[in-house]
């Protein structure tokens, strides 16, 4: 489960777009046109990057005024968590290391949701770990709440579910991905893999849906999640049938998300928002490649759209 803020969302799309400009190019291949802006400008926006004070690893209270002049990527997670985080933020080092010299204008914010768990030592080793740069705020759950407050919409998308989980102990679960896969993140977990739509990984949701629900509720965040729900596209929009992904075809894998779907449905009091059917078109020429979960450009924008007008209801 990957629940991520707007303004997280948005600032991972512009990583993107500053790595893309960043590539280099050579004399045989002079650099391409840039693609029309398609996301919000944030610029002069009194709704976006609002200020927090929270404390360091070492106790120091810091706020955004700190990092005055720095793209700051906030990141909210636990140490403990056993694929996600870890995979985010060695993804934001490489990305540090891609922007060379500019890196030094990124300050990668990690802020846990597990305090009682995550002590400064815990924290201070943990982020050294990816970049000795990267910086933990420890806060009370009372300050966590109050900047999760500013947060406007959790949008919650169950593709990342699609390479199921891999028991490394008993009651121990890490989230299968291709990220964590590349970075040898399961190497020393165990090989029982439970895959999507089994009944071992079925039955470990549900189970496992009453504690994400807590976690919500205790941040302050549940009556701001939104589900996703964007079945995997049949066809590209060149009209052909899309290629399966890891052993799964997209009629296969709706079959199986729309049981999950229901599940959420029964147990968090969370809108669901369904990409129209005619939107659910495959790009082959995706950046991440041909996948059935890699859509058109205009799925993307309703998307982006449907969210800011559900942000702007609030």
């Amino acid at each position: 489960m990957t629940p991520i803020s707007r303004r997280l969302a948005l600032a991972q799309l512009a990583l993107a777009a500053l790595l893309a400009a960043c590539s280099p190019q050579t004399d045989q291949q002079p650099a391409a046109l840039p693609e029309p802006f398609r996301g919000v400008n944030l610029t002069g926006s009194p709704k976006y990057g609002k200020d927090f004070h929270l404390p360091d690893a070492d106790g120091k209270e810091r706020s955004l005024a700190d990092f005055k002049g720095k793209a700051v990527l906030l990141y909210f997670g636990f140490v403990q968590c056993p694929d996600i985080c870890p995979t985010s933020l060695l993804r934001a080092a490489e990305v540090k290391k891609m922007l060379g010299k500019d890196g030094e204008r990124l300050q990668v914010i990690f802020v846990p949701v597990d305090p009682e768990r995550d002590t400064p030592e815990v924290l201070r080793a943990y982020m050294n770990a990816f970049d000795p740069s990267f910086i933990a705020l420890r806060g009370s759950s009372e300050q966590l709440a109050k900047v999760a407050d500013r947060t406007d919409i959790l949008l919650w998308d169950l593709t990342d579910e699609r390479l199921g989980v891999i028991e490394a102990a008993p009651e121990c679960f890490l989230t299968r991905s291709t990220e964590g896969m590349t970075a040898r993140l399961y190497e020393w977990a165990g090989d029982r893999l439970l895959e999507l739509g089994t009944d071992g990984h079925l039955h470990q949701w549900e189970r496992a849906l009453p504690r994400f629900r807590a976690v919500l509720e205790r941040c302050g965040l549940l009556e701001r999640t939104v589900l996703l729900n964007a079945p995997w596209a049949l066809r590209t929009a060149a009209g052909e049938p899309t290629v399966s992904s890891w052993g799964l075809t997209a009629q296969e894998a709706n079959c199986m998300i729309a049981e999950y779907v229901e599940e959420v449905c029964k147990e968090l009091p969370v809108p669901v928002l369904r990409v129209p059917d005619e939107l659910v078109v495959a790009d082959t020429r995706h950046r991440w490649g041909a996948a059935p979960f890699h859509y058109a450009p205009g799925l993307y924008e309703w998307v982006a759209d449907a969210v800011e007008a559900r942000r702007g209801a609030q």
